[in-house]
């Protein structure tokens, strides 16, 4: 199977972290070619997008920004024949997809940066559900768990709670960090200290239990814990990351009509 990438930022390098080794190799087309150091431990190769007929590419992950969709798109309607098309893109629906492309052969992710780890939670919606969505379904598989979504509208709070929700929990951890490294005596200890601190949270998830059981682990009846969880549902914070992801799940909307 031979897996093409057009757009080379963030979320694009996580997912062929994923894939490094799976497909040999990733042929990848950026403003900027990657220089052969970047491509020194993983399977890359450049190219054209005037060759993408000879590559015969099976799939080709769109990973532009929203305004840059457009004409990406156009450039690749020339083709008799088209690849697969996987759409990395925010808010942008399979339907404008597919008049930007000319093609009904559209497939729409949300995939995180977690791809790297293979760890991405990875969203999936498509209109046709035959053998190129499965063959799909069986690439993203590689760099993480995949939720076949029942509607297309369900992207916009998909890409909210597990496409930006990371960055909410680490923005969080900010806080942890400047505390934490109040009791670190340099910063390699800090590290070392809040790796062990956030690490241990998935470690305790990992055991089955629920997270109510993990609190009452480790909190006490009118003990220092059970004060600031008290404290933490009196000021409504499950509000305020509520608000996060409707702000999020907002923009995904308006990212729609803009780019209709």
């Amino acid at each position: 199977m031979k897996l093409g990438i057009i757009g080379y930022g963030n979320i694009a390098k996580a997912m062929v972290a994923g894939l490094d080794g799976k497909f040999n190799p990733i042929y990848v087309n950026d403003r900027k070619p990657q220089s052969k150091k970047a491509y020194r431990k993983k399977s890359l190769q450049d190219f054209k997008i005037d060759d993408i007929e000879k590559i015969n590419l099976d799939f080709i992950f769109i990973c532009v920004k929203p305004k840059d969709v457009k004409g990406v798109l156009h450039s690749l309607q020339q083709f008799k024949n088209k690849p697969y098309l996987i759409s990395v893109v925010a808010g942008i629906n399979l339907t404008s997809l597919e008049n930007m492309y000319n093609s009904k052969k559209v497939i729409r992710i949300m995939p995180s940066t977690a791809a790297k780890y293979r760890k991405s939670v990875t969203g999936i919606f498509a209109k046709s559900k035959g053998r190129e969505y499965k063959l799909a379904i069986s690439v993203l598989r590689e760099f993480g768990t995949v939720c076949e979504l029942t509607s297309e509208s369900k992207f916009h709070e998909f890409t909210s709670v597990l496409g930006s929700g990371q960055a909410f929990i680490f923005e969080i951890l900010k806080n942890y960090q400047s505390k934490i490294n109040k009791f670190s005596k340099n910063s390699r200890e800090l590290n070392r200290n809040f790796y062990n601190f956030i690490s241990s949270v998935a470690d305790a998830y990992a055991d089955g239990k629920d997270l109510e059981d993990l609190i009452n682990e480790i909190r006490s009846p009118k003990g220092t814990t059970h004060a600031g969880i008290t404290s933490l549902k009196r000021d409504k914070v499950k509000n305020k990351i509520d608000k996060a992801f409707k702000a999020a799940e907002l923009r995904s909307k308006e990212i729609q009509n803009e780019y209709k």
